[in-house]
């Protein structure tokens, strides 16, 4: 469980870890299921027009591109490309959807 502090919580050192699990959104995962490393995209990314190729990795799908306005999170595998953006909330979905080539 995370914390989250009120604007009138007491500052308190912690005197051993604390585990926190990030609630992962299953829209994600049933989109990222869809696709494999390799397939090709065009696609709208931070509000650019982008194709390239998907690289899935640690179950994140990440965007390979030659587009240099989106030198984002690199993965490890960028299918030869120089550049890649991991999938997250400025990928436009509904356009993504209608526009990754399989």
């Amino acid at each position: 469980m995370c914390l989250q502090l009120e604007p009138s919580a007491k500052l308190k050192t912690a005197h051993e870890d604390i585990v926190c699990y990030k609630i992962l959104n299953s829209e994600t995962f049933s989109i990222i299921s869809e696709y494999k490393s390799g397939d090709e995209f065009v696609g709208v990314i931070d509000n650019e027009i982008c194709k390239g190729i998907i690289s899935i990795e640690n179950h994140k799908m990440y965007f390979c591109t030659s587009n240099p306005n989106l030198n984002g999170e690199k993965c490890n595998d960028t299918q030869g490309y120089p550049y890649s953006w991991v999938f997250d909330h400025t990928v436009d979905l509904e356009k993504q959807k209608s526009t990754i080539f399989h």
